[in-house]
């Protein structure tokens, strides 16, 4: 009796994942987050770029962002207990849970605190993604800022933290700091502990330098974003490659079907790693756009700040990005990102292998899909 009910368990969860995969799990909207404090003026935009103020105890969803204004902070909590402390002047996105293995974040501008409860794992848990770095940790208190002209500052206050940009790889530890410029270049030193008036002067140099050198920090936002582009490209050719050796595996499986579902199965995660790298360049595209559009509103609110070369610069760069049509392409690559997984879902559905394909799932996807199935059995 004991035996058929656990059976019967079995088989309701799996009807559930088969429910799931029929709506290509993209017809939920997976929560990234809490808010556990507000302070000042916080606002959450969602993916349409419609704003709310953000209230403590509801709920983040993956691709929503958070800003906060002058002298406001917000702390926000993930399931495992890690935390977010957002600092002021901050804009920071929380990355979609479907496309990304771990905890993630993208930091456009501003500065960030993360405890990271550690887990054993062999890869990062949680990365913080900015224009010019990703940092990745396994468990680590952490804090990056991010400045306007595209570099960055990684401090650890515990553990380790490896930090990549497009050319160089570091590993900074407990009492050190890493300096990224907006080259990608690295420079690690010892770690300085920094006042809230010492960040937000380092921010501001930051910005200065923007000002007085925005050729150059605009030739490399316009750099990134064609690389970023270039990214696109590949992975999204890289993925429609996978989806021809699926389409000939499911003509083969006509005959051959256990020899098609082994390398069916065996194409889960490169494919479900390739939809993470493209979604990672897609935020590269966000975090220039972000980083003009901060440069627009300075201006805006005190254009005798800020000299008519300066502006002209960033009003060029902004003609080229809407001539690109940056947030419509975007939008286009979530697009793209959702159809490429609802094929590898198909594929899946098919050769029954919607097992295989969840324990390739981010984990906190599969905690979402619990909970939904969960909540289901409940009512």
């Amino acid at each position: 009796m004991r035996g058929l009910k656990k059976a019967g368990i079995v088989s309701h969860f799996f009807a559930f994942l088969l429910f799931i995969f029929s709506l290509h799990l993209y017809a939920f909207d997976l929560g990234a987050a809490q808010i556990e404090e507000v302070e000042g003026q916080v606002l959450v935009i969602d993916q349409a770029g419609k704003s709310r103020a953000a209230i403590k105890g509801s709920d983040l969803l993956g691709e929503e962002m958070m800003e906060t204004k002058a002298d406001s902070r917000a702390v926000i909590l993930f399931e495992d207990h890690s935390r977010l402390q957002i600092g002021p002047n901050t804009k920071v996105k929380l990355n979609d849970p479907m496309t990304e293995g771990n905890n993630s974040v993208m930091l456009f501008v501003g500065r960030i605190f993360a405890r990271i409860v550690p887990r054993l794992s062999e890869d990062p848990i949680f990365s913080v993604q900015t224009l010019t770095c990703t940092a990745g940790v396994r468990g680590t208190d952490f804090e990056v800022a991010s400045g306007m002209d595209g570099s960055e500052l990684v401090s650890v206050e515990d553990g380790e933290v490896m930090v990549t940009s497009d050319t160089e790889e570091l590993q900074v530890k407990k009492g050190e700091e890493a300096e990224v410029s907006n080259e990608g270049k690295m420079k690690k030193g010892k770690r300085r502990l920094r006042t809230e008036q010492e960040w937000e002067d380092w921010l501001e140099q930051r910005e200065k330098f923007f000002i007085e050198h925005s050729d150059q920090v605009i030739n490399n936002l316009s750099r990134r974003v064609d690389n970023s582009r270039a990214r696109i490209k590949e992975q999204d050719e890289k993925l429609m490659e996978l989806k021809k050796e699926l389409a000939a595996q499911a003509e083969a499986g006509k005959f051959f079907y256990f020899k098609a579902r082994n390398k069916v199965k065996q194409q889960i995660r490169p494919y479900t790693k390739t939809l993470n790298n493209l979604a990672q360049a897609n935020n590269k595209l966000m975090a220039a756009d972000q980083i003009l559009a901060r440069a627009e509103e300075q201006i805006q609110l005190n254009p005798e700040a800020y000299s008519q070369e300066f502006q002209d610069q960033v009003s060029s760069a902004r003609e080229k990005l809407n001539e690109m049509n940056l947030q419509g392409l975007y939008r286009e690559n979530r697009k793209l990102l959702k159809w490429h997984f609802a094929l590898l879902a198909k594929a899946a559905k098919k050769y029954h292998l919607e097992k295989e394909l969840f324990r390739n799932l981010p984990a906190k996807t599969k905690q979402q899909i619990l909970k939904k199935y969960q909540e289901q059995r409940q009512d």
